[in-house]
C-alpha cells in the first residue's frame, strides 16, 4: 500500500527542497535521519542523480547549520501534511485507522506525527501539501505599491509646502524605514510552509504595524536630537507625517502577507 506512495512522496520533497537551492546529499542526510530506510531513500533519489530527474534551483548553496535546521522543519511541516492528505484518501479507499497507521510506522514514519494528522483527518482538516501557501499579493509587489504612495506623498507635501523635494524625503525617512522592515519580517517569516505554520511567526506578523510604527517613533527621536533635519517645522506634524502612513502601509502589507491555506 505504501511503498510506492513513499517513493513519490520523497522525490516531490526532493525536488522542492532543490529548488530552494539545497545540495542533494543535504536532503538524503535529512531524510535518513528523520527515519526513512536508507535504501527507501537511495531509491527515491536515485533518478536525481542521474540526471532523469532534472531540477533547476533558484541558487546553488552550501547550506549553513541554520539553514539545514530550516529544511528540517520543512520537511516536518511538508511530511505532516501529506500524511494528512494520505491517510484521508486510504480511509476513503476502506483501509482502517491502524493499518493505515502500522503501514506507515513500518515505513519510517514518527508514531506522534501520525498522531496528530490522524487527529486533522477526524477533525475534517484538508490539506493541500503540495501548495500549502495561500499568496494574495507577492510581498515585493506590496512593498513596490507602498514605497509608491510614500512617494506620492513626499511629492504632494514638498508641493503644498513648497518645500525642497529632497528634505522633505529626508524628513519622511522614518515612514520609508517602517515599511522596508515590514517587507523583511513578512519575507522572513513566510517565506516557507515551516515557517508560515510557526504560531511564533504569526503573532510576529500580527504585531508588526505596531512594532514598525514604535521603531518609526524611535528613529523620528533620534533624528531629531542628533540632525539638523526637524528644526524648521513642528515635530509633531513631522512624526505624524511619519507614523501615520507607517502604521496603514504596514496593516496593508501585513493583511495581504502570504498566509496558510
Amino acid at each position: 500500500m505504501q511503498e510506492q506512495y513513499l517513493i513519490e512522496h520523497i522525490r516531490k520533497y526532493v525536488e522542492f527542497e532543490m529548488q530552494q537551492g539545497y545540495q542533494l546529499k543535504d536532503i538524503k542526510e535529512a531524510l535518513i535521519n528523520y527515519g526513512y530506510n536508507s535504501g527507501l531513500v537511495a531509491h527515491a533519489i536515485n533518478p536525481f542523480l542521474k540526471g532523469l530527474r532534472q531540477v533547476k534551483p533558484k541558487t546553488q548553496k552550501q547550506a549553513s547549520a541554520q539553514q539545514l535546521r530550516e529544511m528540517n522543519d520543512e520537511m516536518y511541516f511538508y511530511i505532516q501534511n501529506m500524511l494528512i492528505d494520505y491517510i484521508k484518501q486510504q480511509m476513503n479507499k476502506g483501509y482502517s485507522v491502524k493499518a493505515i497507521k502500522g503501514a506507515l510506522l513500518r515505513a519510517g514514519h514518527h508514531e506522534d506525527m501520525l498522531n496528530k494528522a490522524i487527529k486533522f483527518v477526524q477533525q475534517g482538516k484538508v490539506i493541500d501539501y503540495e501548495n500549502p501557501i495561500k499568496t494574495i499579493l507577492p510581498a515585493h509587489f506590496l512593498l513596490v505599491v507602498s514605497l509608491f504612495l510614500l512617494v506620492v506623498l513626499t511629492l504632494f507635501v514638498s508641493i503644498s509646502t513648497d518645500e525642497n523635494l529632497l528634505k522633505v524625503l529626508l524628513t519622511l525617512m522614518p515612514g520609508f524605514f517602517g515599511v522596508l522592515l515590514t517587507y523583511t519580517i513578512i519575507t522572513s517569516t513566510t517565506s516557507t510552509p515551516a515557517k508560515l505554520a510557526s504560531s511564533k511567526n504569526r503573532l510576529l506578523v500580527q504585531l508588526t504595524p505596531l512594532l514598525a510604527t514604535a521603531i518609526v517613533v524611535v528613529l523620528f527621536v533620534i533624528l531629531t536630537q542628533y540632525t539638523f533635519i526637524y528644526q524648521t517645522a513642528q515635530s509633531t506634524t513631522l512624526l505624524l507625517l511619519n507614523a501615520v502612513p507607517a502604521f496603514i502601509l504596514s496593516g496593508f502589507m501585513c493583511m495581504l502577507a502570504p498566509k496558510e491555506k
